[in-house]
């Protein structure tokens, strides 16, 4: 699902790296905003494909190499894409759903199988494919302003509808495990100050029940387990009342975090996203803020903050991914604002550390993610106001140290000196690092910890003093100790280098009077002896 306001560009980034330089893979420019991005694997190459629809009225697919496959005319604006294998032949499908309330279904190659039309009314807002009746057959849902959540087969035709009295704005499944059926959950509210609702039906439409959120509910519902029961919950974001909300699925409230500032701007409508981000059995909750906000929030299942990050503009998209492969999610997040700095697409890190980000020429709606180049890693789709489709890849970058990065501000130091450590630490390409933490070690204990920055230069120092301890000592130096960072090559990060103090003073010192007297003694016995 993807919001029905303004976006329009696309912006593909593999984000296989902490900092670095993009590169861009490839631009395509389309002919009118694009409101939402879907990606998958149309023509069975193995790569997967985009699917973009606009204000131009055209369903546009683009091959994984950024060349249109085709497009396929509507002459009203696309508010929403999606892609399954609705007839069970194989390839996927490219569903749509237009402003004048009408869906699409095309094959692969962008043909016409069918449409349908829910009504003259203002745009069709989300559509979900899943077998509700367990019959063997699809049935698409769709989520609508003409007041309906609608269900049709897969060959088009209408099943039932259900009428909320209100705009429905977004639609999901979960299933309640007791009768092997599936349930619709179904936001409503969309565009104007209505008191928002998420309702529950069966999967013939009867409703099982609503909860009220206080206001408008806009493109924000996300499932999944909360509390461990097994079955999904939903989680979703209300405008106004600036609450991200957890609901359990018998309709109950599970628990509800409030957040600072103006949620109803339409560019901050408390979008939600539901995943086990830490790989650790349990689903977090990420929501969004707008004015006066402008955070995005990871919500543990219990409720409680784990932590959140203010950006540049008002959040209004949130997607999450595993885009570097390391069995954990990363938290993709869309921007919008009024100036160019406002329009960012930002990726965190499951524990909250900015690891990407991309700035766009205008506003940030939509994020989703998917392998575009067959690297086996997600990109990051991104969808902006300017009228183009954009490729971009990340590629890794690193830090790292060598034994002759590590100086002493003494090679002779004698025991009791204060000296100075420094560190030099190289990074490879070009881009921006903040709070690298290099830690020194003497002899595997803790010495000192200090934060570095990288700007345009590839190189940092990081410097400690330290009193010279007797005889030979291991200086350690690592380089981001807790591995927060992510990087090409992990091995490179801790140097040893042998530092000795100077113990001849010492020797002299505390033998040299000894010396002394036996010399004294050896030269009386000779003058003895040569009388």
């Amino acid at each position: 699902m993807c919001d029905a306001s303004n976006i329009s560009v696309v912006f593909i980034l593999s984000l296989i790296n902490v900092c670095g330089l993009p590169t861009k893979l490839w631009n395509y420019n389309s002919t009118g905003t694009i409101y939402c991005v879907v990606a998958g694997d149309l023509d069975n190459d193995g790569f997967n494909d985009v699917v973009y629809g606009s204000n131009d009225g055209i369903i546009t697919a683009i091959m994984s190499n950024g060349t249109q496959m085709w497009g396929f005319p509507t002459g009203s604006k696309i508010y929403v894409v999606y892609m399954k294998d609705v007839d069970k032949d194989g390839s996927l499908d490219v569903l749509a759903g237009d402003y004048d309330g009408k869906v699409y279904l095309l094959s692969n190659t962008g043909e016409s199988i069918w449409n349908y039309s829910v009504g003259l009314c203002f745009a069709i807002y989300d559509i979900v494919v899943a077998d509700i009746d367990y019959d063997g057959d699809n049935e698409v849902i769709l989520a609508s302003a003409c007041d309906n959540v609608t269900v049709l087969d897969e060959d088009g035709n209408f099943v039932w509808g259900y009428n909320a009295g209100k705009d429905v704005s977004d639609v999901d499944i979960i299933d309640l495990g007791n009768d092997n059926k599936l349930e619709i959950v179904a936001g409503t509210g969309s565009g104007n100050v209505q008191s928002g609702e998420i309702i529950l039906l069966n999967h013939t439409g009867s409703k099982l029940w609503d909860y009220s959120v206080g206001n408008d509910v806009c493109f924000s519902i996300s499932v999944g387990d909360l509390n461990g029961d097994g079955i999904f919950d939903i989680a979703t974001g209300s405008d106004e009342v600036g609450k991200i909300i957890a609901i359990k699925s018998n309709g109950s409230l599970l628990w509800e975090y409030s957040v600072s500032g103006d949620t109803s701007n339409p560019y901050g409508r408390g979008l939600t996203a539901v995943g086990d981000l830490d790989n650790d059995g349990e689903n977090e909750v990420v929501g969004g803020a707008g004015a006066g906000d402008e955070s995005v929030y990871v919500i543990s299942s219990d409720g409680s903050l784990l932590w959140n990050y203010t950006t540049l503009g008002w959040v209004y998209s949130v997607y999450i991914a595993d885009v570097y492969g390391d069995n954990k999610k990363e938290v993709i997040v869309g921007t919008a604002g009024t100036t160019p700095s406002n329009n960012t697409v930002y990726v965190f890190s499951s524990t909250g550390t900015l690891i990407g980000q991309f700035g766009c020429q205008d506003r940030v709606s939509h994020v989703y993610a998917e392998d575009i180049d067959n690297d086996g890693l997600d990109d990051v789709l991104a969808g902006s106001w300017d009228d183009n489709v954009y490729a971009y890849k990340f590629d890794y970058n690193d830090l790292f140290l060598e034994v002759a990065n590590i100086t002493f501000s003494k090679s002779h130091p004698k025991e009791g000196d204060n000296i100075t450590i420094t560190a030099n630490i190289c990074k490879e390409k070009g881009g921006e690092i903040k709070n690298v933490n290099v830690t020194f070690y003497a002899d595997d204990v803790v010495i000192g910890s200090v934060l570095v920055d990288f700007g345009a230069s590839n190189y940092v120092s990081a410097s400690i003093t330290w009193k010279v301890e007797s005889g030979s000592t291991e200086i350690k130096v690592v380089i981001d100790p807790l591995n927060q960072i992510v990087e090409s090559n992990e091995t490179n990060n801790i140097v040893v280098k042998t530092i000795k103090a100077d113990d001849s003073e010492s020797f002299l010192r505390k033998y040299g009077p000894y010396i002394l007297i036996a010399a004294a003694g050896l030269f009386i016995i000779v003058i003895l002896a040569k009388r």
